[in-house]
């Protein structure tokens, strides 16, 4: 049974198996963040079933959702598959700032993915900034084995 977890600052234990995740942050000069996650797809579902999955579960939970694009990106790359997402929505109820974000969520196995993202304060910032987003997938190497 898997109920540890060591990271850098110290290890925890639990009392029932668990499943852990790792968060990545990049940060730039220009304020710019870049967020690398793990995910795992469900056993009943295609990529990109969970991709739409999500994007229902971001519709339900931000303020004036928008998608504005969802494509296949598997050029230059090495990831099996790979999809980019973008939307905006509402930083906050009805008054807040329209804020865009940018998903790249790349499946790398069978059932596993990696998901870099970045969220702009505004249109012109995503489109001056995305491509060091776009640098995560192009020039990513995996690690043999995984």
């Amino acid at each position: 049974m898997d109920n540890r977890l060591v990271c850098l600052e110290g290890t925890l234990t639990f009392d029932e198996e668990i499943r852990y995740q790792t968060v990545n942050v990049i940060s730039f000069r220009t304020g710019q963040q870049i967020t690398v996650n793990r995910d795992r797809l469900p056993p009943e579902r295609t990529f990109a079933e969970h991709i739409s999955r999500q994007i229902d579960n971001a519709e339900k939970v931000f303020y004036q959702f928008n998608l504005v694009q969802m494509e296949e990106v598997n050029e230059g790359n090495v990831f099996d598959n790979t999809i980019q997402v973008v939307y905006s929505f509402l930083s906050g109820s009805g008054t807040g700032q329209r804020v865009w974000q940018v998903t790249f969520s790349c499946l790398h196995s069978k059932n596993e993915l990696i998901n870099f993202t970045s969220l702009y304060p505004d249109e012109q910032s995503m489109k001056n900034e995305i491509g060091r987003l776009q640098h995560c997938v192009s020039s990513f190497i995996l690690n043999k084995g995984l």
